[in-house]
């Protein structure tokens, strides 16, 4: 690496510990762990409204119904940004200064290992890496795949928007489709075995 980018690095590091640092002498009181637990909170929750809206605006079909939370993601995504500047000085800012913050963030991460090896994030991830986690995708691959019932929307995605649409799909094809039919006989003649 070369000096320039070291030093922008450093640069950045003291940014962020200046941000907190203006915020502690705003406050007129000891910096602590209240802050960084208060300010974390309020950033979690503004990510969570964004990745709501987020989830809300790729699950409908509905342009009209689409557009509240477009606006909202719109409105959020400066507010998180912000947030998440004035959280991550915090989090710097704590590191170097409290002992308390420094056994929360390491709780924190126990617990986060914690629940990964127990799989407790799985859904989240495959909703994240499963490229076929739209609502779109799921009822082109109802379409496209001959699927006949629920489960095998369930069996293909565990993302919730792609089993939506898949499902949705399922029951805008109904009853009568000749290709619904045909898919359905061979999966009920799979489902039997042999004989």
């Amino acid at each position: 690496m070369a000096v320039g980018e070291v030093v922008g690095f450093i640069r950045v590091i003291l940014g962020f510990i200046a941000i907190g640092s203006r915020w502690v002498a705003l406050r007129d009181r000891n910096f602590g762990l209240v802050d960084c637990l208060v300010c974390w909170a309020l950033t979690g929750g503004a990510l969570a409204l964004a990745l709501a809206c987020w989830d809300a605006l790729s699950s409908h079909g509905d342009p009209y119904a689409r557009l509240l939370p477009l606006l909202g993601l719109l409105a959020l995504l400066p507010l998180c940004a912000g947030m998440l500047v004035v959280a991550v000085s915090f989090l710097v800012l704590g590191l170097i200064q409290l002992k308390s913050v420094r056994i929360a963030v390491l709780g924190g991460a126990a617990l986060a290992l914690l629940a990964q090896g127990l799989g407790g994030w799985g859904a989240i991830k495959s909703d994240l890496v499963d490229r076929g986690a739209t609502r779109q995708e799921g009822a082109e691959w109802a379409l496209e795949s001959g699927a006949a019932q629920r489960e095998d929307c369930e069996r293909h995605s565990k993302s919730s928007s792609f089993r939506d649409g898949c499902t949705e799909q399922l029951r805008r094809m109904g009853s009568g489709n000749p290709m619904q039919d045909r898919a359905r006989e061979r999966f009920e003649r799979v489902e039997r075995g042999p004989g």
